[in-house]
């Protein structure tokens, strides 16, 4: 009678060993869990951010050309050329992370890059019509060039801003629903997650 004690009482040290390991590991797991989703909603913010940066500075640097063109300055020229490398610094940044389709961003970051180099040009021609005091041909370079060009730039780069606040509230809601995973049974939580974080 005293072994059989003693074997239930082993038994259910044992039992209980294994449960309290079983929650240790489920507890390891979900914070291995959590700060991954963490780390994916930093980035995915950060990136968001650096796209309305470029999408700000975009609009700085058009700004200060029609501003150039009404009073022009070597002043309001350094603050266009300012934003304009702010511009490609964040674009840059931005599609060298590794948030959303990182390809497509890349692909398209190339080709407003490339827009803003014709951009850039057509500004520069611009300003030395100003520089010279042919307003019609600024106003005509304004309308047949940069203008269009910015156009379609600024609606390319706000394309990426809006893809990218979905992409960081999506991953927001990763991290929200990971963070109530601690309450439910443990094999409806893992059910429940995200593909990527099981």
């Amino acid at each position: 009678m005293m072994k059989q004690m003693n074997a239930v009482s082993r038994l259910a040290t044992l039992g209980l060993i294994l449960v309290l390991l079983v929650f240790m590991g489920f507890a390891i797991w979900t914070t291995g869990v959590t700060l991954m989703l963490s780390n994916a909603v930093r980035e995915a913010v950060s990136v968001n951010d650096m796209y309305a940066r470029a999408y700000y500075q975009l609009g700085a640097e058009e700004s200060f050309e029609r501003e150039y063109r009404f009073e022009p300055s070597l002043d309001v020229r350094g603050h266009y050329q300012v934003a304009a490398a702010a511009l490609v610094k964040d674009l840059l940044a931005a599609s060298s992370m590794e948030v959303g389709d990182p390809e497509a961003d890349q692909d398209l970051v190339a080709r407003v890059l490339s827009e803003h180099q014709r951009y850039l040009l057509a500004t520069a021609q611009l300003f030395a019509a100003v520089d010279t005091g042919d307003k019609a041909k600024a106003l005509a370079l304004d309308r047949t060039t940069s203008g269009p060009l910015f156009e379609q730039m600024q609606q390319q780069v706000d394309g990426l801003v809006n893809e990218h606040s979905q992409e960081a509230i999506q991953r927001l809601a990763e991290l929200d629903q990971s963070q109530h995973c601690a309450a439910r049974p443990m094999l409806r939580c893992v059910a429940d997650l995200p593909p990527q974080a099981r």
